[in-house]
């Protein structure tokens, strides 16, 4: 009974399924049944039927408008244009009619004029379709009812990866705010950069300390001692500047290597070295390492530095010498890390690089300073537990859902979560490693006391005045374990540093996800996205011209500019700056000309033709991306549709649920090729899924399959198809209207002919009413008497019509005009009252239509209820073993069963009987009322027998094809008026 009910449900389902799709609009009014009977008279739908859309007129469409716009705005909605769905038999296809009223509504605005209306029936995707349909390439009107399982799986993904990313923008947004916010509390960097500024300026110029190794030990000794140990007494111990206080010392680490052979062959080493071939930068990389507390008194360093420059310290072995030194700024709150590297080439060349790092020294010392913290973990908890919810239900599905989950935007997700943490407790870290080991390794310093007798002492300190506090060599092991500390410090940080300015690109990304989901805001992605091949051919084209000149700026230019002595920095250099005038005056005239020829030709070639290309292939691809778009929505319009959105699937299953369902490997939800509204809701029926919800996702999934159908276009050969069909219809054309012209003259030759002999006994009829004595006498003729001679021929003529002959027959012809116009006047009353009668008969039909369709309604939702009710007794059944069950007698005898108390077995379908035989009561009484209509005397049976055709063909549409009317009811029955009506028109 189940599978009968479901089969017949879903006939009549399908049958109704554009109607109910449209009523199911709230924005698309109902027509009344009067206003359905006069849209479906209208010829336009003929024209359109019989694909003669050229011979719709502006007349065919004000007649549409005329009953569709009775308060005569001048223009109809869109939606009110959607109700001619509702027009039974209407010649026209969802499909066609949504084309017809989007090209018809060119402002966008829900307004469509006439003039509009007619053109877009006339020209545009209408016509477009039937030519098609011509050629047998007009597109499969969509189904509405079901859609099968890969597109419903394709509208579930782009659904949810769009809401996921829309709803996320905000969160996404906040998250940033928050991010940066976290950065400019913790880093500072515009403080750091002063506070580097301020320390760099407190050094001398050092372009003698690259000079050579003997200028570099002598800068040490002089510029460099005077401005870090400044024992002068007007400074604290240690302080450098203003604000910065030097923190152990300054330690100074060598890097060399140890002395071994060349690594060329035996004739090259023989030639560098003679007595063995030996290089000072064969062997192992060693350090070592020299610690200058800054309590020590100056002097004392500088005769470190003297016996070093006597060794000598900074030989041909000595790779690399770095300056380290640590700085307290309290007024700003932080550590700063300074290094000072000399490095030693090959070539001899000396190169000093001066760097820092600076971090906070108390980060929680204002009290709001944890804000930011606290603001991007509860952020990162709440992408947490958004990712959680979808990562768990694909857990739970194995390897499969796993497989389904790990997207490129899932992964972008996790690692924005787990970079984020990572940043936060990276940071934590730090700032442990501050408020802890560094607070250690300072305490061994003994920094206090060796300050206060420092700063009592002109001199400052000697070894032995150190020794008194702490051991020096102690207290260089200290230090040295100082260094090591702040070292890692700057390490750490600096890599912090760098993991931070990674994820900041990560974060692009996922915004990039986020703002996808606007078609106004996707437009910069689709275009790079589109022109992404083109780019990639284009750079191959620039790459390989660009690299060719950057090695001729090598081969020119490199042996005498540092910039571009090497491919490398030319590739950066050319990039950046042009080669100039200057670039070449020291250049012979043969190489100026080369030079000036090779500039020429990078400025045209690269610079004005080649970049220039770049730009026109990234506008075409957005010029094409944006007419592909149209006028898509404002991110205003698209979070105020999805807010709505929301609120209306509040309690509907989740998408991601319903995708990890049907992607299950083991056990897939609804296996089914396709899908309906009642399969999908009975395969999610656990879930909680009603049938609103259900025909929720199913209109959805329609809506987005037919917005990305794949049209069918016409090419070359359909063209000469339709050119052909145009020849052979008018060639058939032309011998239909030279056929229908020979019918014409003929008709015409009779009805002439006709019109002749009517006007010559209407003639005869006038003169026949004349008195004889109006006739005239042939003078010599003889009057004819009563005798038997006939020897005389009486000769009779027409005499001219006298005054009074032309004022009787003035008179009869007025007499018979009067005559005609109280005719017209009696059938003008009559069709008047006909028409009224008619009117009042649609109404009536109007209501008793609208109360069926209630009653209908009533009907649906009882047979709604008994499949609810069947869904549960199979539920019940489940289990049962139906061979078992089959045995027991189908014939059950009860002998004390009472006949009026309803039988519990009995099909619930039984219930429906009485509202049917209400529904039969309401047809006969209808037939008896029409029975009555008809037996009234009219003197326009034939239009009222026409009118109750039209009605009988639609209440014929309403019960399958059966006839409602009695065939009496179209009989005409001639009336005394008739007879009457017709002997006047004998008259």
């Amino acid at each position: 009974f189940s599978q009968l009910f479901q089969e017949k449900g879903g006939l009549a389902t399908d049958q109704g399924a554009q109607v109910s799709s449209m009523a199911d609009d709230p924005n698309v009014p109902k027509l009344s049944m009067e206003s359905k009977l006069i849209l479906q008279r209208l010829k336009i739908w003929e024209k359109v039927q019989n694909k003669y859309l050229h011979l719709i007129s502006k007349k065919d469409v004000e007649a549409l408008f005329d009953v569709l716009d009775p308060e005569e705005k001048g223009y109809v909605s869109v939606n009110e244009l959607m109700a001619l769905e509702q027009v039974p038999n209407m010649s026209m296809s969802h499909t066609d009619l949504k084309g017809l009223l989007d090209d018809a509504d060119i402002s966008k605005d829900g307004k469509v004029e006439v003039d509009e209306f007619h053109k877009a029936i006339t020209s545009a995707s209408v016509a477009f379709n039937m030519a098609k349909d011509i050629v047998n390439k007009k597109d499969p009107e969509p189904k509405t009812t079901e859609i099968s399982r890969e597109d419903f799986l394709e509208w579930l993904h782009e659904e949810y990866e769009t809401s996921a990313a829309l709803y996320s923008l905000p969160t996404l947004c906040l998250y940033l705010g928050g991010y940066i916010w976290f950065m400019a509390t913790h880093l500072d960097n515009w403080n750091t950069q002063r506070m580097s500024k301020a320390l760099n300026s407190q050094i001398p110029s050092s372009s003698s300390a690259t000079a050579g190794a003997k200028q570099l030990m002598a800068w040490l000794q002089g510029a460099y001692l005077s401005n870090f140990f400044r024992q002068d007494g007007e400074v604290h111990p240690g302080r450098v500047g203003l604000y910065n206080q030097m923190l152990g010392g300054v330690r100074f680490v060598r890097s060399y290597y140890d002395t071994g052979q060349c690594w060329n062959n035996d004739r090259v080493r023989a030639l560098y070295d003679s007595n063995g071939g030996n290089c000072a930068r064969a062997g192992q990389l060693q350090q070592e390492t020299y610690h200058f507390p800054y309590h020590l008194d100056a002097s004392i360093h500088r005769e470190l530095l003297q016996n070093l420059t006597a060794q000598p310290w900074i030989d041909a072995s000595t790779v690399s010498l770095e300056s380290q030194a640590t700085f307290l700024n309290a007024q700003a709150n932080k550590f700063s890390f300074q290094s000072m590297l000399w490095t030693l080439g090959n070539d001899g060349q000396i190169s000093l690089w001066t760097t820092y790092e600076t971090w906070m020294a108390d980060p929680y010392a204002a009290p709001d300073a944890i804000l930011p913290d606290l603001a991007m973990l509860l952020l990162l908890i709440k992408f947490t537990h958004s990712s959680l919810k979808e990562f768990i239900p694909a857990l739970k599905k194995g390897l499969g859902g796993l497989q389904d989950y790990c997207t490129l935007s899932n992964l972008l997700d996790w690692l924005a979560i787990f970079g984020g943490f990572v940043i936060v407790t990276g940071y934590w870290w730090i700032v442990a490693v501050v408020g802890f080991m560094l607070p250690l390794s300072l305490g061994n310093l003994h920094k206090t006391a060796l300050d206060e007798r420092a700063a009592n002492s002109t001199t400052f300190l000697s070894k032995e005045d150190i020794g008194e506090v702490v051991p020096y060599n102690e207290l260089l092991e200290n230090i040295g374990d100082f260094f090591v500390v702040a070292q890692f410090i700057r390490d750490i940080h600096i890599l912090w540093r760098a993991f931070c300015a990674l994820y900041s690109f990560l974060l692009v990304a996922k915004f990039l996800k986020a703002v996808s989901a606007n078609p106004r805001l996707d437009v910069v992605i689709q275009t790079l996205r589109k022109c992404s091949n083109n780019i990639a051919h284009y750079f191959i084209v620039f790459a390989s011209t660009f690299f060719c000149f950057s090695l001729a700026a090598n081969l020119l230019l490199g042996s005498s500019f540092n910039l571009y002595s090497s491919i490398q920095t030319s590739l950066f250099t050319l990039w950046d700056t042009k080669p100039g005038r200057s670039n070449f005056d020291n250049f012979s005239l043969d190489q100026q000309f080369l030079a000036y020829t090779w500039v020429l030709v990078l400025e045209i070639l690269v610079n004005k033709i080649i970049l220039n290309l770049l730009y026109c292939i990234i506008f075409d691809a957005y010029y094409e991306v944006k007419a592909e778009l149209g006028k898509p929505q404002t991110l205003i319009e698209q979070v105020r549709e999805a807010n709505q959105k929301r609120n209306e699937t509040r309690s509907h299953v989740g998408l991601w649920t319903l995708i990890v369902q049907m992607e299950d490997d083991i056990n897939p939800a609804h296996p089914a090729p396709v899908i309906n509204s009642r399969s999908l809701k009975r395969a999610f029926q656990a879930l909680g899924m009603t049938r609103g919800n259900a025909d929720y996702v199913l209109r959805k999934a329609l809506e987005f399959k037919e917005e990305n159908r794949v049209k069918s276009e016409l090419d070359v050969s359909d063209g000469v198809r339709l050119v052909g069909q145009v020849h052979n219809t008018l060639l058939k054309n032309l011998d239909l209207a030279s056929y229908t012209r020979q019918m014409v003259m003929d008709k015409v030759t009779q009805q002439d002919a006709a019109q002749q002999l009517e006007l010559a006994k209407l003639v005869s009829r006038s003169l026949a009413g004349m008195t004889s004595q109006n006739r005239l006498h042939v003078p010599g003729s003889v009057a004819t008497g009563d005798s038997d001679d006939d020897t005389e021929e009486e000769v009779v003529m027409k005499p001219p019509f006298s005054e009074d002959s032309s004022r009787a027959a003035l008179d009869e012809v007025n007499r018979v005009v009067e005559m005609l116009e109280s005719l017209r006047d009696a059938n003008a009353d009559v069709a008047a009252q006909v028409t009224q009668e008619l009117a009042e008969v649609r109404r009536a039909e109007g209501q008793r239509f609208e109360w069926l369709n209630e009653e209908i309604g009533k009907l649906e939702a009882g047979l709604s209820s008994m499949e609810t009710r069947i869904g549960k007794i199979g539920v019940s059944f489940s289990g049962t073993d139906f061979q078992k069950l089959a045995e027991v007698p189908r014939d059950l005898e009860y002998e004390d069963e009472d006949e009026d108390e309803p039988n519990i077995f009995e099909p619930p379908e039984i219930q429906g009987a009485d509202f049917l035989r209400r529904v039969e009561m309401n047809l006969k009484d209808l037939r008896s009322k029409l029975d009555e209509f008809s037996a009234k005397p009219s003197s326009d049976g034939l239009e009222i027998s026409s009118e109750l055709w039209q009605i009988e063909i639609a209440l014929r549409k309403l019960n399958n094809g059966k006839t409602v009317l009695p065939l009496s009811v179209f009989q005409n029955h001639p009336t005394e008026n008739n007879k009457s009506g017709s002997s006047n028109d004998a008259g």
